[in-house]
């Protein structure tokens, strides 16, 4: 069945391959118009672009990557975070495998400590990280001081508080972001 047949199934009128065209046209226009508004909307929070292969090229409107021609990719500024802070998309942290738990405490020898699930945790060389969740899509990395190694989980002698909500799985592909936008340096960094 044509895409003209369909139509005047659809149709209680008679139609003709131009009214399909002039339709399927105008489809098109309001399909793209409103992508552009929405584009437009979530780029008020755009610090610069950069390029996903080369972050030290930096421009202040999309476009191609000087170096090797990539399309730029945005960086948004830390509206609902600080400066460390990046932004990926609820929906991409789910992609991702990522979920938010938050910290709890936990008796050990017969004391109250701190602990996270294991999932939370980036040993990066000499240094443990966690990415905290500061709402709305924005992260923070974190280092973090450990003690005991439980089955699941680590114990938290420093850099969280109890209630502290921290990002679970997907660390690797969350800690490239991380390093990609210049939040990060280099693994087993001493900084």
């Amino acid at each position: 069945m044509s895409v003209i047949q369909a139509f005047a199934k659809l149709s209680q009128y008679p139609v003709n391959r131009r009214q399909v065209v002039i339709g399927l046209s105008l489809l098109a226009i309001t399909a793209c118009s409103r992508a552009t508004e929405k584009s437009q909307a979530s780029q008020s929070n755009v610090a610069y672009y950069t390029c996903s292969m080369h972050p030290s090229a930096h421009s202040p409107v999309p476009g191609n990557c000087p170096i090797c021609g990539m399309d730029l990719i945005p960086v948004t500024s830390a509206a609902n975070g600080t400066k460390d802070s990046i932004y990926i998309a609820p929906e991409k942290l789910k992609e991702l495998g990522a979920t938010v738990v938050v910290v709890a405490s936990k008796l050990i020898n017969g004391a109250n400590s701190l602990i996270v699930p294991d999932s939370a945790v980036l040993p990066t060389g000499n240094r443990y990280l966690v990415f905290v969740d500061l709402g709305s899509g924005y992260i923070a990395p974190r280092e973090i001081g450990i003690g005991a190694q439980l089955p699941d989980n680590y114990q938290v002698l420093a850099g969280l508080r109890e209630g502290d909500r921290v990002i679970s799985g997907g660390l690797f592909l969350i800690d490239a972001e991380c390093r990609n936008q210049g939040v990060l340096t280099t693994w087993g960094d001493n900084s």
